[in-house]
């Protein structure tokens, strides 16, 4: 009685980047949400819903491979917690969105701009830092650079909420912004949780 093997699979960097990108692809969408938020609000939250569709697809495909790899390019659980973690971003971007059309904000709020701006550019280092995991070097310079973003995050949303409370604003823009401003600091936050993976990932491997 012969048996079969499982094959062997590596191909994990591909979906991990496309993933990535994905990430990238909803919070530019995002941001343009925020900028313009009365404009297209329900088009543009339309188009972050299947783009987190999409990216459900490559978390699905990722989970798939680890129990159909025989060899894996580094610990099984690992991989679980990097496509969680990378996933968990675009939840979070979704419900940004899902909270700025729900409350229909019509304050100005230029923490949430510069909010916006700031999970842009870490987004776009956490697609960088896909394209170096395959090697497994070279990516001290961006996790300083994802940690610095979510440094200057921190003292946006602490700048928001004193502004928040300070009376000038009606008490229940102040709960809408507060809810939106919190959600929007966390997913910066979780793009610091995904350069922590990747490190911990690396150092495994050093």
């Amino acid at each position: 009685m012969g048996f079969k093997l499982l094959p062997r699979n590596e191909s994990f960097f591909p979906l991990f980047i496309q993933a990535a990108e994905t990430i990238e692809q909803g919070a530019v969408r995002l941001k343009k949400l925020v900028d313009g938020r009365l404009d297209d609000s329900e088009k543009i939250s339309k188009q972050i819903n299947e783009i987190e569709k999409s990216g459900d697809t490559f978390t699905h495909s990722i989970v798939e491979k680890v129990y159909k790899s025989f060899i894996t390019p580094f610990d099984r659980e690992d991989i679980h917690e990097l496509a969680e973690g990378l996933d968990d971003i675009l939840d979070e971007i979704l419900n940004v969105a899902d909270l700025l059309v729900l409350h229909n904000v019509q304050e100005e709020s230029e923490y949430l701009i510069d909010l916006a701006k700031i999970l842009v550019k870490s987004c776009e280092q956490v697609t960088k830092l896909m394209y170096k995991l395959e090697k497994f070097n070279n990516i001290d310079e961006t996790l300083e650079v994802i940690a610095d973003y979510r440094r200057k995050a921190r003292k946006v949303y602490r700048n928001s909420v004193s502004y928040l409370f300070s009376g000038e604003l009606k008490s229940f823009e102040v709960l809408k912004l507060k809810d939106i401003t919190e959600a929007l600091y966390d997913t910066i936050h979780l793009t610091d949780h995904v350069g922590e993976i990747v490190e911990a990932i690396t150092l495994k491997h050093s």
